[in-house]
């Protein structure tokens, strides 16, 4: 998704989910926004992208909350510039770059304390972090950039928009601390996470477009000041002697030595120019800047512009795991589903008709509004399941075991039971998979609320973990009778077993 519309989508999540009491969005507003975008995405009868859906319907509803909440239009526009601009880098770099270029005081070029030296250490010592962090990376099974913190700027990047962002007291951006200014920072942490490898993508780039112009400014500097001002070069140690400082320029200016086709000057010279005696610092000029330009200002100006097209590429293009979020299940669940079928099957428990209508809704959540649900009779307590010969051949299924909190889990019964149904699971290709749920509710309303209660209810859970952990089977624990959590929604694509269907969006 283009980041403009993953911006005006995520604002839009964090306003209306900000308060389930008090919505920030009419009802009716959310349901002309839905009904708009399904019809003008649906228009000669084609598939609903759920993406697209997203961000039409973003589009239309963000109208609506900058039309009641005008701060939140300036918290939206700081999320779609919270980033310095290139010349500013540029101009700050030359900037900077012209002013160390001070080859010394009294007109003099310290050749071992020449501030261009540091320089040169520095970026050196940036390309090895780089290196070290790019390998480190691949080792990483699967390496995710998001998590794998882009060329070490993560930290960088993280600082910026903590400075920058609305909710800094000095930003002014949001007043007051209502509904709308909790959904607006919601809105500021869910951009920051969603759009961080963008946001390390420009701050690298802004980092090595700054390092190459400093360069720049340096030898800029140099050479202007060298055309009216006299420089003589000298160098002094307490430590070194003349042949280990002529070993070591040799070393450093062996490239430039060679790009120019001058020889570095002999011992005898380098002997002469310890303090307080002195020579013609042009040579070294030269020696240092074609260095610099070697070491810093190619190199850099390379990762600009590499890590500048990364960032317009992610920005055309973030990755965002929509069917991960219980938000974005909900809504696209119209869309989903066709071809896939479920069947519910309660064993040693007679779930009511709410608990069956929650179960049913979050299956549709989950799986989407076109899924085939099929409720079978509840099973006796030792009963063997039923078969599933009345499925669509070929059509992604699942199995649905339905239990109840209440009742204590026994290896020898719902282990049995549960290990058949893994068992044709296995073996359909991954075309059918299988949900075990447990239902809280009847427990709740044996043992009430409370501390006690919650204990004991814990401890129910511990006991049904431990019989489905051989089988590799994770239960989800939910009230299917009580209020929709969209944390169960997010966990129960995570329990799928032995994974996500085929041919199902989950």
């Amino acid at each position: 998704m283009r980041e403009e519309n993953l911006r005006e989508v995520l604002f839009v999540r964090a306003f209306e989910e900000s308060s389930r009491d008090e919505p920030l969005i009419d009802e009716r507003e959310r349901r002309l926004a839905t009904r708009e975008a399904r019809a003008e995405l649906s228009m000669d009868g084609k598939t609903v992208d759920p993406v697209e859906f997203f961000a039409l319907r973003a589009a239309r509803l963000r109208r609506v909350i900058c039309s009641a909440h005008p701060f939140a239009e300036g918290v939206l526009e700081w999320a779609g510039g919270a980033r310095l601009p290139l010349w500013l880098a540029l101009v700050a770099g030359l900037l900077l770059g012209g002013g160390i270029d001070r080859l010394g005081p009294h007109q003099s070029v310290d050749l071992l304390n020449f501030p261009l030296l540091l320089v040169l250490v520095y970026n050196l010592v940036v390309y090895f972090a780089l290196a070290y962090l790019a390998l480190g990376r691949r080792e990483v099974a699967g390496g995710d950039g998001a998590k794998s913190r882009a060329a070490g700027t993560g930290a960088v990047a993280r600082w910026l928009l903590w400075l920058m962002a609305p909710t800094r007291p000095w930003a002014r951006a949001i007043r007051g601390d209502g509904a709308a200014a909790v959904a607006s920072g919601r809105f500021v942490r869910d951009w920051n996470r969603a759009g961080a490898r963008l946001h390390q993508a420009r701050v690298a780039c802004w980092l090595h477009t700054a390092a190459a112009a400093l360069m720049a400014g340096a030898i800029l500097g140099m050479y202007l000041r060298g055309l009216v001002l006299d420089y003589d070069a000298s160098w002094q140690s307490t430590f070194l002697s003349a042949t280990q400082v002529h070993d070591f320029l040799a070393l450093l200016f062996a490239p430039a030595s060679w790009i120019l086709g001058v020889r570095l000057p002999d011992l005898a010279t380098i002997e002469a120019l310890r303090a307080p005696g002195f020579g013609d610092a042009a040579l070294w000029i030269h020696f240092y800047s074609v260095t610099g330009a070697l070491v810093v200002l190619v190199p850099r100006s390379l990762l600009a512009v590499w890590t500048g097209r990364r960032a317009r590429s992610l920005a055309k293009a973030l990755s965002f795991d929509f069917n991960q979020d219980a938000y974005f299940m909900r809504l696209s669940s119209a869309e989903r589903g066709a071809g896939s079928e479920a069947t519910v099957e309660a064993y040693g428990y007679d779930p009511s008709p709410r608990a069956s209508e929650g179960l049913k809704q979050l299956l549709f959540d989950l799986f989407g509004g076109r899924l085939g649900v099929t409720v079978l009779e509840p099973l006796d307590y030792g009963a063997e399941p039923a078969s599933g010969a009345d499925r669509k051949e070929g059509a992604a299924h699942c199995r649905v075991a339905l239990f109840s909190l209440a009742q204590t889990p026994e290896r020898e019964v719902h282990g049995e039971y549960l290990e058949e149904l893994t068992r044709a699971a296995a073996g359909a290709d991954g075309r059918e998979a299988l949900l075990v749920v447990v239902d809280q509710g009847p427990f709740l309303e044996r043992f009430c609320r409370g501390d006690e209660a919650d204990q004991r209810r814990q401890s129910r859970e511990r006991n049904w973990t431990a019989v489905l952990a051989p089988l590799d089977l994770e239960p989800l624990f939910c009230e299917l009778a009580g209020h929709p959590d969209p944390r169960v929604l997010e966990r129960a694509g995570a329990v799928l077993w032995p994974g996500p269907l085929v041919g199902a969006t989950v």
